[in-house]
């Protein structure tokens, strides 16, 4: 007994099941080809930060500097008080519909 496959291209195209069907199985190959891709990737970071040993090395430079950071937070504080001063110095009425 031999079954016979009748492919209808206007059957396929009219039918909302055999395209919700066949979006759903695209969908299901495209999310479970990307988590294979995602997996992938993690596995080779992960790899490759534990050949080298990781990135923090004693021998660098100081990576925080406290002058910059110093000049930072006067920077700040001076536009916080710039701020504060025009927001004490505003004269105009509290209540615009006036």
């Amino acid at each position: 007994m031999k079954i016979k496959i009748k492919l209808n291209i206007n059957r396929i195209i009219h039918d909302p099941y055999i395209g919700w069907t066949i979006l759903l199985v695209f969908a299901f190959i495209l999310t479970v080809a990307l988590v294979i891709f995602g997996i992938y990737t993690y596995r080779n970071m992960n790899n490759s930060l534990s050949e080298s040993g990781g990135s923090i090395h004693q021998d660098q430079k100081e990576i925080f500097d406290t002058n910059v950071f110093e000049r930072l937070l006067k920077d700040y504080n001076k536009k916080a008080t710039d701020h504060a001063s025009l927001i004490k110095a505003y004269s105009g009425p509290g209540d615009p519909s006036i």
